[in-house]
C-alpha cells in the first residue's frame, strides 16, 4: 500500500494527538512490513499510538553498530 498524505499526515502527528482515524489508517498501512503483519491487531493498534515519523537528510547516522537500542526504525524510503 503506498503512503497517501493522509498517511503520511497521520505518522507525523505527535502520537498523543492522533485520533482513531488516523490510528486506524496506520492500522491499515503498517502490515505491509513483515515485522508489523506478525504483530496481533491489538498489539499492532497500541504500536499505532505511539510510532513516530522521522525524516533524515542523506547520509545521516541515525546509529551506529553496538549502540543501545531504544527504537525500531522502518525505512520507508532510501537504505541503511
Amino acid at each position: 500500500k503506498k503512503m497517501t498524505p493522509s498517511i503520511k499526515a497521520a505518522f507525523r502527528k505527535k502520537a498523543a494527538l492522533r485520533n482513531e482515524h488516523d490510528v486506524k489508517q496506520l492500522m491499515e498501512y503498517l502490515p505491509q512490513f513483515q515485522f508489523f503483519k506478525l504483530l496481533p491487531a491489538m498489539l499492532r493498534q497500541d504500536v499505532c499510538h505511539l510510532i513516530e515519523y522521522e525524516q533524515h537528510p542523506p547520509n545521516t547516522v541515525i546509529f551506529r553498530q553496538g549502540d543501545f537500542g531504544d527504537r525500531y526504525y522502518v525505512v520507508h524510503s532510501g537504505s541503511v
